[in-house]
């Protein structure tokens, strides 16, 4: 999953996700822990861009196992 470096740390920390059905979606404990992240909520429920061939695009287990363990919703 090809994210720009300060998304890709907030994935990794679980304030931010994308869904298996490719929906970027940013978590509220963002904004509760950190009382910030207006920059990130503008991207809330936008569809990620992927690329043309199938065998580069982000794995649907992977990413519904990053929503079910890793996000903080």
């Amino acid at each position: 999953l090809l994210l720009r470096s300060d998304l890709h740390r907030l994935y990794d920390q679980g304030y931010v996700t994308v869904t298996p059905d490719h929906v970027f979606q940013v978590g509220d404990r963002l904004r509760d822990e950190f009382h910030n992240g207006k920059t990130y909520y503008a991207l809330d429920n936008t569809k990620i861009s992927l690329p043309e061939r199938t065998i580069w695009q982000p794995n649907k287990e992977f990413l519904e196992w990053h929503n079910a363990t890793v996000f903080k919703g």
